[in-house]
């Protein structure tokens, strides 16, 4: 850092970005700078690599955030595309949607520009010719785009919604699912 010397931070306080590859941590009072290399590697106070990870701590879902102008209008989308859908009653303009194990929030931002702040989601799903089919009975708003088999082993297609967030939906292609033309 220059010869700059970082002045300690109390006991928990939150780690910062001083720069992409560089991150600091108040932990114990003290200051500990981690760098992160080009290739992803950790390097620990002291040049140990990695660092300690919590085993008993496990990531269990994902739920990401995805900006939209009208909410209400969002949750009626995402009802007719076969989701759950709630909107948070604490004030905010804010929602949830669920469909079997995948979680949305949406949020009401009116400075939401679709051609610069709009969220991309990936579904994993057990059918994406089915879901398809399902998505286009429903008529939304928005662009449906028609499944294509991967190179990658992937049969997907990519739904963008009125907000301009983009959705892709795949599922793999040596799961069972029906053909093109609805036959197994």
């Amino acid at each position: 850092m220059g010869g700059r010397s970082l002045r300690p931070r109390p006991p928990g306080y939150p780690t910062v970005a001083l720069r992409p590859d560089i991150w600091t941590s108040g932990e114990g009072g003290g200051e500990a700078v981690t760098r992160v290399s080009k290739g992803g590697s950790i390097e620990a106070p002291g040049g140990t690599q990695g660092g300690p990870m919590a085993d008993h701590v496990h990531f269990e879902r994902i739920a990401p955030i995805v900006p939209v102008l009208d909410l209400d209008a969002a949750l009626d989308r995402y009802r007719r595309l076969g989701f759950d859908t709630e909107p948070y009653t604490g004030g905010e303009r804010y929602g949830f949607v669920e469909r079997g194990g995948v979680s949305l929030h949406l949020t009401e931002w009116h400075n939401h520009d679709p051609a610069r702040t709009a969220a991309h989601v990936y579904l994993y799903v057990s059918d994406a010719d089915a879901l398809h089919a399902e998505w286009a009975a429903a008529k939304v708003e928005g662009r449906l785009g028609s499944p294509f088999d991967t190179a990658y082993g992937m049969r997907e297609f990519a739904y963008v919604d009125p907000d301009g967030n983009l959705h892709r939906v795949g599922s793999p292609l040596g799961q069972a699912r029906t053909n093109r033309r609805g036959h197994p």
